[in-house]
């Protein structure tokens, strides 16, 4: 039931990014790059949640991994587009850039918190 509610939160919470992400771009006119790093990033955030709802099951670990690596991989990507596209455009958003920017790094935090809380298991040997 965990699972269950962590994935729906996790979904809710990758939508609300990307509303926010589209409200930054200004119909073209503000931050774009945020637009390109959150629509691959909404299936990875919800993935990272549900990875955190089943850190218990073996495998989840894996799925864990994987959000986390392409989330790092993306932040990359979004320093990179931004410096291409000009910081002027995140500025222009004022605290709308600063509020996404703050979601898009606390979104990375329940796929480390449950590779952390897999960490402190004992070793069962892998299934």
């Amino acid at each position: 039931m965990i699972a269950v509610g962590c994935t729906v939160l996790g979904v809710f919470y990758a939508l609300f990014c990307l509303l926010l992400a589209f409200i930054n771009a200004g119909a073209g006119h503000g931050w774009i790059s945020a637009i390109w790093i959150s629509i691959p990033g909404t299936p990875l955030i919800v993935a990272g949640f549900h990875a955190a709802g089943r850190w218990r099951e073996p495998g989840k670990d894996k799925l864990a991994r994987f959000a986390l690596g392409l989330l790092v991989l993306l932040d990359i990507a979004l320093i990179a587009a931004t410096r291409n596209e000009g910081v002027r455009y995140f500025e222009h958003t004022g605290g709308g850039g600063l509020l996404w920017l703050a979601l898009w790094l606390v979104a990375h935090v329940p796929p480390a918190t449950a590779l952390y809380w897999r960490s402190e298991l004992p070793f069962q040997g892998e299934p």
